[in-house]
């Protein structure tokens, strides 16, 4: 079966594929469902199943609950391409972070191009810009509204007009709503 929660977990619904659940549990003892539960079961080739998520907004969890009365002996279930998408205009997002954090370019120091990583618990406006070690701005990498998630950018090593910049140090400050953080990058070249 398949469950949905809107409280981080705290709670479990059943949701229902568009055309209905297969299969009804039996009431059985061993069985790990109360009889009468719609389920899926005995289908021995792939099939397509589809679920209406307009009625739910933010962040939600999803779960497949798998269970037998051991009287089969052949092999389980497999879970194969899922995709969450239009036309419900629900968005995946593999995991959504705790907090606010920003990692140290990678490669530093660099000659051709280095990436800045981050992440965002809550949407947020966010600016990530690259400054010279007089303090003048060098380049702006991010300047948006972003939604909560992991993010990268990739600096290039030029300046805002599209020209290298020398070698040397320089700073990247990261500005958000609640967090800011000021690292330092290296160009060898």
């Amino acid at each position: 079966i398949v469950e949905v929660s809107t409280n981080g977990g705290l709670s479990w619904t059943q949701i229902t594929p568009v055309g209905g659940y297969p299969y009804t549990i039996v009431n059985n003892p061993q069985s790990p469902f109360p009889g009468g539960t719609p389920c899926y079961s005995g289908s021995r080739d792939w099939a397509i199943a589809q679920f209406d998520l307009t009625g739910y907004t933010g962040v939600v969890s999803f779960r497949w609950r798998f269970g037998t009365d051991a009287s089969m002996t052949e092999e389980g279930w497999y879970i194969d391409d899922i995709y969450v998408g239009p036309p419900t205009g629900v968005e995946l997002s593999e995991h959504i972070p705790s907090s606010f954090a920003i990692s140290q370019n990678r490669p530093n120091p660099f000659s051709k191009s280095s990436v800045i990583s981050y992440q965002l618990p809550i949407k947020c406006h966010v600016s990530l810009n690259i400054y010279d070690c007089a303090g003048r701005l060098v380049k702006n990498l991010v300047n948006e509204d972003k939604k909560p998630g992991y993010y990268s950018v990739k600096w290039d090593g030029e300046d805002s007009s599209g020209n290298r910049v020398a070698s040397g140090m320089y700073f990247y400050r990261f500005e958000s709503v609640k967090f800011n953080k000021t690292g330092k990058l290296i160009i060898l070249r």
